[in-house]
């Protein structure tokens, strides 16, 4: 989500500013990072079912799968303020600002799997609620630091770096954190003990 404000935000401004791109092409560049992302977003949720449906496990399934797009867009948003020409620039930040949401229905499955179904709304709804704080922190966030800088390339650069650091580091947590399986079996007794009517 920190990726998703950010790109809406701060990267129409960034590809004018910086990588100096007419009006004209930043329109039409500003919607390939969704048309990306719509694609990420069915193409791992339909790898998860498969691999499932295979007898692998969730945490590969959803844990693994779901933490390689993160780490995808954090690479590729660390190289895009170092790439050159605009031919290396546009693929990059076309999977820096869409990747990372390859991740969500993985997670969002997760979290359902996880949950009885008498508070897999309440997980779910909470999961959103957190995630939302980050698209209304990145823009603020991003502005702060370009602001602060000696000037908007190294702002941008370093703010850039910020959000590749948060989708890797998220990455790493989602490899060692996701593990539906087993947070099913230790859950689920649990809350039916404590919760006599489900």
């Amino acid at each position: 989500m920190w990726t998703l404000a950010l790109g809406f935000a701060w990267l129409p401004l960034y590809l004018e500013e910086q990588a100096g791109f007419s009006d004209a092409e930043v329109g039409a560049i500003v919607g390939l990072p969704a048309l990306s992302m719509a694609v990420l977003v069915l193409t791992a949720g339909a790898v998860a079912h498969r691999l499932l449906r295979r007898g692998v496990t969730a945490r590969v399934a959803q844990g693994l799968l779901g933490a390689l797009l993160p780490l995808l867009a954090g690479l590729c948003l660390l190289l895009a303020t170092r790439a050159g020409p605009a031919a290396l620039l546009l693929p990059l930040l076309v999977l820096a600002f869409s990747a990372g949401n390859g991740q969500t229905p993985l997670t969002n499955a997760a979290i359902a799997d996880i949950c009885p179904p008498a508070r897999r709304s309440a997980a779910l709804g909470l999961s959103y609620a957190l995630a939302a704080l980050s698209s209304l922190l990145a823009p603020y966030v991003t502005g702060r630091i370009i602001d602060a800088a000696p000037n908007e390339t190294v702002g941008y650069g370093r703010a850039f770096d910020l959000a590749a650091c948060l989708l890797i580091g998220g990455a790493l947590l989602a490899a060692l954190l996701i593990r539906p399986d087993r947070d099913a079996r230790t859950l689920r007794p649990a809350l039916t003990r404590t919760s006599p009517e489900e």
